[in-house]
């Protein structure tokens, strides 16, 4: 019985060999088959991760809502309305900042005004253009009571036409009245004299106007309703 069982142990040997033999695809030197060793897989360790979201990340499907209402939006048609008044009047925007500058100043002298125009126009001595102009007057230096001059610092102040000027363009910047769209009044319309910026410039001031006067007539300006409402409250 144990010859029997030496013999098949023998036989299985064997025909393992042959098997390996047949089925090995590398070789090593001496002929005989590589045979990988199978590695021993072993299970990873999974670490749970906590997410710890940011204040300042994204939230999705949320949504966000500006506001429409301002506490202060008169300076909306302010280059509309600077634009005119430099055409209207033949002022340079350096010129127009100095007299806006002036228009709350009752009175000043000329040190005033060269601390003021050397920052905007860049010269000191630009206070004569303004008096031949007539935009700025000189007062005069006389006593009444005692029929004498007096020999005081020289004092200026904005005339009265330039103070009307003035006056006219924070009614307008405010839309209390409107530019004029005729084409003798307004240097703007004037189709032949005006550059292709002014032709740009008169159709916004058309809907400036339009603007104006829904409001003069009460009439509600229609604008994208923004009462956006998220669970039954205002965003």
């Amino acid at each position: 019985m144990s010859d029997e069982i030496n013999d098949y142990k023998a036989w299985k040997e064997e025909e393992d060999r042959k098997k390996l033999y047949r089925n090995a695809k590398t070789w090593n030197k001496q002929g005989k088959p590589i045979v990988k060793k199978k590695r021993k897989v072993r299970a990873k360790k999974v670490k749970t991760q906590v997410n710890n979201y940011s204040p300042y990340q994204k939230v999705t499907n949320s949504v966000y809502v500006v506001s429409r209402k301002r506490n202060f939006d008169f300076l909306k048609y302010w280059s509309l309305v600077r634009h005119w008044a430099m055409v209207q009047f033949n002022w340079t925007q350096e010129e127009l900042d100095t007299l806006l500058y002036l228009y709350s100043e009752p009175y000043f002298s000329r040190d005033q005004f060269n601390e003021f125009a050397d920052v905007l126009m860049g010269k000191k001595n630009s206070l004569n253009s303004f008096i031949e102009r007539g935009h700025i007057v000189e007062i005069e230096r006389y006593d009444k009571i005692k029929d004498e001059t007096v020999y005081t610092k020289q004092i200026y102040k904005l005339s009265f036409q330039t103070c009307k000027i003035l006056a006219s363009i924070y009614d307008r910047l405010l839309l209390k009245t409107q530019i004029s769209e005729n084409r003798k009044v307004t240097k703007v319309f004037q189709v032949f004299k005006s550059t292709v910026k002014d032709k740009k410039i008169a159709k916004l001031i058309t809907k400036m106007n339009e603007v104006a006067k829904s409001i003069k007539n009460g009439e509600d300006i229609s604008y994208i309703k923004d009462d956006v409402k998220k669970n039954g409250s205002n965003i």
